[in-house]
């Protein structure tokens, strides 16, 4: 897993050429340390923010909170469901996992 997580300061933001934006200033440095590696990297992967996406998980760092989009709480809800079925009629939870795994 090549993703990093960290924090700076809101206003702390300096200018990333190959971008061609402003970032978190520890942001800048990683990625520029990348670059001099030649540690391949996309823009849409370098987020910052007070709210992000991060796989797929709704992260609020003002609230503290982490949440999952509706459509795949549902999904996780649907699959435990049918997890938890399959296992009582089969009799096997070790084959069960297996499945859901």
């Amino acid at each position: 897993m090549d993703d990093s997580f960290g924090i700076d300061e809101e206003d702390n933001l300096v200018w990333y050429h190959r971008y061609e934006r402003h970032m978190p200033r520890n942001q800048v440095k990683l990625l520029s340390l990348w670059d001099k590696l030649g540690i391949p990297h996309q823009p849409h992967n370098q987020i910052f923010g007070l709210t992000l996406t991060i796989i797929g998980i709704y992260v609020n760092l003002n609230s503290l909170t982490f949440t999952l989009p509706k459509q795949a709480l549902d999904e996780l809800l649907q699959e435990i469901e049918d997890f938890t079925i399959w296992s009582e009629k089969k009799h096997s939870a070790l084959w069960a996992l297996q499945k859901w795994q």
